[in-house]
């Protein structure tokens, strides 16, 4: 019993402690929950909205070693924001983005933490009456990766858009909160 035990602990160990990054690319596809909200300015008004909705991406990462990564991802977002106190009010909402992505991986086991920072170009589309607009943002990331299986929490920091000038500009400032769940493929051997 106690042999097999030991046997049972090894092969576990070396199952964990295998690299995780031991391949040069990884190409990655996910979903998952976006929680945005919005602060909107028009006429000297604020208006805050919030919602819930789902967001798709898509990334490829060069492993630079196994706790680097350097890369670009692809992400789209979507909600129905409802303005605080008036729940007949709602505004279908998009957010995509490309950005450049860097992570550090915590540990070379396939199960670790790793932390990320986003630096990309938003589109933005408030509503659908408007065009869609794009400004600069950043997307500080946490997450656990569990094989070829990726767990993370990113916040979008996106800085309003304007439409029109003077006293009739209108301000819209989102912001993104998503939980995503992301396959990888790793490929090309080091």
């Amino acid at each position: 019993m106690k042999k097999s035990i030991l046997v049972l602990l090894l092969a576990l160990a070396s199952i964990v402690s295998a690299n995780a990054q031991d391949k040069k690319f990884t190409i990655g596809i996910g979903a998952g929950a976006s929680f945005m909200s919005a602060k909107t300015t028009f006429l000297g008004q604020e208006t805050k909205s919030n919602g819930t909705g789902f967001n798709f991406l898509g990334n490829f990462y060069y492993n630079i070693n196994p706790k680097i990564s350097v890369g670009v991802e692809f992400a789209s977002a979507a909600a129905i924001l409802k303005s605080d106190g008036d729940s007949d009010n709602t505004e279908a909402t998009g957010i995509g983005n490309y950005s450049l992505k860097g992570k550090y991986h915590f540990g070379e086991n396939k199960v670790r933490p790793h932390v990320g920072l986003g630096l990309g170009m938003y589109n933005v589309i408030p509503v659908s009456a408007f065009d869609t607009k794009s400004t600069f943002g950043l997307a500080p990331e946490v997450g656990m990766n569990l094989g070829f299986f990726q767990l993370a929490a990113v916040y979008h920091i996106i800085p309003a858009v304007k439409y029109g000038e003077g006293e009739s500009e209108l301000k819209f400032a989102p912001s993104n909160f998503e939980i995503r769940a992301i396959f990888n493929i790793n490929f090309a051997s080091r």
